[in-house]
């Protein structure tokens, strides 16, 4: 069945919105990545021996923390701001669930990470 072709042009502020969905998809997408490698020791290293995001990353510091646990930090923020952003469009649009639904899982994923790096020493604050 063939679309009316008024559906075919979409205004502007909607493609404004989906754009902003595919870079948080993106964005989120690079965090699973990381979230899986955090639980493997060889990756993620353990209290007393460090691991290859140490070899990696470890030259690159933010405010004392290793670049890819800043870029877990400043993603879950963005993460953050994009759950009320696409929080007003909830009621209307499938993909803004899907999109509020990413952002409260990687929310929760973050603290799994935070908990675990706490829990075996990886994150330690002295």
């Amino acid at each position: 069945m063939a679309r009316p072709e008024q559906d075919l042009l979409e205004p502007a502020e909607t493609s404004y919105f989906r754009f902003h969905a595919l870079i948080l998809r993106i964005v989120l997408s690079v965090n699973v990545v990381f979230f899986a490698l955090s639980f493997w020791p060889r990756y993620a290293g353990t209290g007393n021996t460090p691991g290859l995001a140490d070899e990696w990353f470890g030259n690159y510091r933010l405010d004392g923390f290793r670049a890819d646990f800043a870029w877990l930090m400043l993603a879950t923020a963005a993460a953050a701001v994009a759950f009320f952003y696409f929080l007003d469009e909830w009621k209307s649009d499938r993909r803004a669930r899907v999109d509020v639904l990413l952002c409260v899982a990687w929310v929760i994923a973050f603290v799994v990470i935070v908990w675990h790096d706490l829990v075996t020493g990886i994150l330690y604050f002295g």
